[in-house]
């Protein structure tokens, strides 16, 4: 909800902007560059200076109605735009359920969202993209982040202690691969890897009795 009333705020603001600009015309209509230029860098540069979700559109986070993992997801892309990571969040329809245990879920996407802010940030400019859609009986799960290391092995990055970041690393995709194969039959993750782009998606079809 907190998400939710600052891009309420921000898009307030964004429509007050236009009507800031306006008295610049008649300083420009009428030649006054002194006085244009003090307005501009007394009441123009400075109002933005501190909002930075671009277009992220992490207000769409408002169509996930599973509160455990919105929590989740709000915190982990606000962590990534406090850290000049781009993101940009794409949800078209409300996900009111995931055939999967909430904790699960959450363990499982604190780790992808970590990793990928992780790999992000050491690019000069960082990105991270994350989607929730439904495909059929399936809701998938993405993110994607650049990465500026060396490509990792598809094939290794699941077996425990594998890591690009030293020694001491590499439980988390370990982990994750661990609580799917145990527990979920009704779950995959596909992993792909084009040019300096890393993309993670959770294929989790939708079941009864699953919470």
């Amino acid at each position: 909800h907190m998400v939710e009333e600052m891009y309420t705020e921000t898009r307030k603001f964004k429509h007050d902007y236009i009507n800031m600009l306006i008295p610049l015309k008649e300083y420009i209509d009428t030649s006054n560059i002194k006085e244009l230029k003090d307005f501009f860098y007394d009441n123009v540069l400075n109002m933005d200076k501190n909002i930075k979700w671009n277009n992220s559109n992490i207000d769409k986070l408002k169509y996930v109605k599973i509160l455990p993992l919105k929590a989740l997801l709000s915190t982990k892309l606000i962590k990534a735009v406090s850290l000049g990571i781009n993101i940009k969040v794409e949800i078209v329809e409300y996900i009111y359920q995931i055939s999967m245990n909430t904790m699960d879920l959450c363990r499982i996407l604190g780790i992808l969202l970590d990793n990928a802010i992780e790999a992000s940030k050491m690019c000069n400019l960082p990105k991270l993209y994350f989607c929730i859609c439904i495909k059929k009986d399936y809701v998938v799960i993405a993110v994607q982040n650049n990465f500026d290391s060396v490509k990792p092995v598809i094939h290794k990055i699941y077996k425990k202690g594998f890591s690009t970041k030293g020694d001491g690393r590499g439980l988390g995709l370990y982990i994750l691969k661990n609580i799917i194969d145990t527990k979920y039959n009704n779950v995959f993750i596909n992993t792909s890897i084009e040019d300096n782009m890393f993309t993670q998606e959770l294929w989790i079809k939708n079941i009864n009795g699953t919470s």
